[in-house]
């Protein structure tokens, strides 16, 4: 089994790979990696709903693997969105309440319709369900491509490492189009 330097690598990379697809997030200045935008409140909040998500995401990769990667990114972007607007209104958010009443089967139009605010079948929606998309087939095909073995120990790391990549690299594309950058923290001690 692999460690957990191996599990963090395989994460990082794939969040800046999946950001890399997308046209309207701003490249690296050289070498100023890490350029992901992230918010230490808005990834405790997938830390606190993750292992519901993956109870359902085991369930799910193997008859649905594209959407099952997919749902982490439209995670992302609710509360990248909920975080932008009222963090404190809505930091106690449940798995239940961002999937919605028909829980992980209906998880993305849920989302589209009642935390972005976007109508099914509108090109505006199609657009964010092809890039969630999009960042699901990439996930998938990293995983093809380390040969990793399915039902193993091993496969449930990286598909809960994928996953957060996938959640992680939304968060920063929604919170990128709203204005906000990475900027690197300085710290002055004295």
């Amino acid at each position: 089994m692999k460690d957990r330097t191996y599990y963090k690598k395989f994460e990082e990379s794939l969040v800046e790979e999946l950001l890399s697809t997308c046209d309207s997030y701003p490249k690296p200045v050289e070498a100023e990696a890490p350029f992901i935008i992230t918010v230490d409140e808005i990834n405790e909040v997938w830390d606190r709903v993750a292992p519901e998500y993956m109870v359902d995401a085991v369930k799910n990769v193997n008859q649905y693997p594209k959407y099952t990667f997919a749902v982490p990114g439209f995670f992302g972007l609710a509360l990248a969105k909920l975080w932008d607007e009222c963090w404190a209104d809505n930091s106690a958010i449940t798995y239940a309440e961002l999937c919605g009443p028909e829980m992980f089967d209906n998880a993305d139009e849920y989302i589209l319709q009642h935390f972005l605010d976007r109508q099914l079948n509108t090109e505006e929606s199609e657009k964010l369900s092809d890039q969630m998309r999009t960042f699901a087939q990439h996930a998938m095909d990293k995983i093809r491509h380390e040969d990793i073995e399915p039902q193993t120990t091993q496969a449930y790391y990286v598909l809960a490492h994928s996953a957060r990549a996938v959640f992680r690299a939304s968060v920063a594309l929604e919170l990128s189009k709203k204005g906000y950058k990475y900027q690197k923290e300085e710290r002055y001690f004295s």
